[in-house]
């Protein structure tokens, strides 16, 4: 895997406001939705 197709982003939960850090590839099209840890709300 290149790195430059790869970044590390720091959002926050649009529910509880708890930072969730996620990994970006690039090279990968399509959507993803992940649960938050601490409210269970994707």
């Amino acid at each position: 895997m290149n790195a430059d197709l790869t970044a590390m982003v720091l959002l926050d939960c649009p529910y509880c406001g708890e930072p969730v850090e996620l990994l970006i590839e690039g090279d990968v099209m399509g959507e993803m939705v992940r649960d938050c840890e601490v409210c269970c709300n994707p």
